[in-house]
């Protein structure tokens, strides 16, 4: 069953949320790599951290919830290639030493999940569009008497479900009181 318009908006809210706060951070490790200054006292910057690993939980079910391609991480091929991360809160840690490069400041990782951030969140007001739409529709629910309600049945089609069940019923109940 698909998620409700409400429960697609608070997804939207978290992400939103998460990817303003997520870009700051990685902003100030960027900063702080290319000029050597910090932008927040060592208590801040682990307050921050603090707050932004405790909402990547939510953050990543919105993720999951809004059906776009997510980052998947894996190891290097000469290591084994395996899956390193395929969830938002191992990956938005994963920030490298840099390597062999004086250039490369380890913020790769970060830097391809915030650019996927802004299609996930494309995709979660897609939903949400979809879900509003759905919702002004008239609703074409119909009982039929054995398999309970269909949704989107047109008229007809639930109007003979409705009489294929009940003449069931009625022969099974007739054939069981050895009716004929």
């Amino acid at each position: 069953m698909g998620e409700s318009a409400d429960q697609i908006r608070d997804h939207i809210a978290v992400l939103s949320e998460f990817e303003a706060e997520y870009a700051e951070f990685v902003a100030a490790l960027a900063e702080a790599h290319q000029t050597g200054n910090e932008r927040w006292s060592r208590e801040e910057f682990a307050r921050r951290k603090r707050t932004i690993l405790m909402a990547a939980p939510r953050a990543d079910a919105a993720v999951k919830a809004s059906g776009a391609p997510y980052l998947v991480v894996t190891e290097p091929p000469m290591l084994g290639g395996g899956v390193k991360s395929e969830d938002l809160a191992s990956q938005i840690m994963d920030i490298g030493d840099g390597g062999l490069n004086f250039e490369d400041d380890g913020l790769a990782i970060p830097r391809q999940v915030l650019e996927m951030m802004p299609s996930q969140l494309g995709a979660l007001e897609m939903r949400l569009e979809e879900e509003e739409a759905e919702g002004h529709r008239p609703s074409r629910y119909w009982p039929t008497i054995i398999f309970g309600r269909f949704r989107r049945v047109p008229p007809l089609i639930g109007f003979v479900a409705d009489l294929g069940g009940f003449a069931a019923v009625v022969a099974f109940v007739g054939r069981m009181a050895h009716a004929w």
